[in-house]
């Protein structure tokens, strides 16, 4: 889930929004080439971000349940860290959310007091924590190339903000009134901020957090209305066009494109996606040329991942190795502009390994 509401407008956009085009064929693709990575000695390994020159960012799991920082170069070659000042008791640790071009990484920590702190890791190694002032807790998910942060914030009172912290760390923060969580998750270039807002009786409402602080909700035209229903928009490009998921009356979830400028939503479900409460469509990511990945669940709880076209065109896909039974698959978390696609899928041995599927002929 991913965000006050004083002075927020609430757009309900009400354009025609169509359930997206044709489905893809692997005959009319040239066969996409995969590969699996795991980090030796990990329980299980999570790509979490993929930026322009093929570097991953994520993080694994050790034997005791500690999380650490990895970062994959595109030639395959891998390195590790931790955060100073991280836990390493089971849940704690250090884990890697976001990188941008220039290879800066975004994250948090959880201390052995098991409070959440950001960071910044430069790739000569340099590090900056930080807390948004006054929080209970501090978890970035997005930094973009100027970098800036988006993420979310915990307040003592068990609800959250969401923020974004310039490169210079001063902080903008959002919280809405009324709401149980405010969260921030994508951030682009012109510093504009997208996530959910989770009012405490009402759908969740997407949210645009612009740089000069202007705050607006959307939901998708076929959101549910109910409690724990609605919109969550998850990603932003440069030109602002956003991409997300809302859940329906059932909780089915459906993917979202939302036009730059918010001009209009396409809605869509991927080939194959359930239609059972907790089934469904779940955009995670979107380029410049607004080509969106993500991943389906089916009616049997087994994740496949997703890849739309500009032009509406949707191919699912399971990376090799994957697991075909409930809570297994493949889950296509992060995509750059050439349209590479990275993720974790889930094994048959319920142990998660990083892949990354590059188009044919590249």
């Amino acid at each position: 889930m991913k965000k006050s509401l004083a002075g927020l407008g609430l757009c309900f956009l009400v354009s025609a929004a169509a359930f997206a085009g044709s489905s893809l064929t692997a005959s009319s693709q040239p066969p996409a080439l995969y590969a699996a990575f795991s980090v030796p000695g990990a329980m299980s390994t999570f790509a979490t971000s993929i930026n322009n020159s093929g570097v991953i960012a994520g993080y694994y799991i050790d034997a005791n349940l500690v999380g650490h920082g990895m970062i994959r170069l595109a030639s395959g070659t891998m390195a590790t860290f931790d955060i100073p000042g991280a836990g390493s008791a089971p849940g704690e640790g250090t884990f890697a959310m976001s990188i941008n071009g220039s290879g800066n990484v975004s994250g948090f920590y959880n201390d052995a007091d098991f409070q959440y702190h950001g960071f910044l890791l430069t790739p000569g190694g340099a590090i900056t924590t930080f807390d948004v002032p006054g929080s209970a807790g501090t978890m970035p998910m997005s930094i973009n190339e100027a970098g800036s942060v988006a993420g979310y914030y915990n307040l003592p009172d068990g609800t959250s903000g969401g923020f974004v912290r310039q490169a210079d760390g001063a902080f903008a923060t959002l919280e809405s009134p009324g709401a149980m969580f405010t969260t921030l998750s994508g951030l682009n270039a012109a510093g504009t901020a997208v996530g959910t807002s989770g009012p405490s009786s009402a759908p969740y409402q997407g949210i645009l957090f612009t740089a000069s602080g202007i705050a607006t909700t959307f939901v998708a035209p076929d959101a549910g209305t109910n409690l724990n229903s609605g919109t969550e928009d998850i990603s932003i490009n440069l030109q602002g066009a956003t991409a997300g998921f809302y859940s329906d009356q059932n909780y089915v979830g459906h993917g979202f494109l939302r036009n730059a400028g918010g001009v209009g939503i396409t809605e869509f479900n991927a080939p194959g996606a359930g239609t059972v409460s907790g089934s469904g469509t779940f955009a995670q990511s979107i380029n410049a040329a607004d080509t969106i990945t993500g991943y389906i669940l089916d009616n049997n709880s087994v994740h496949y991942g997703f890849l739309r076209t500009s032009s509406g065109g949707i191919l699912t896909f399971a990376a090799p190795g994957a697991g075909a039974a409930s809570s297994q698959g493949t889950v296509a978390v992060t995509i750059n502009s050439s349209d590479v696609i990275a993720g974790y899928y889930i094994d048959s041995s319920q142990v998660a390994h990083g892949f990354v599927r590059t188009p044919g002929g590249q």
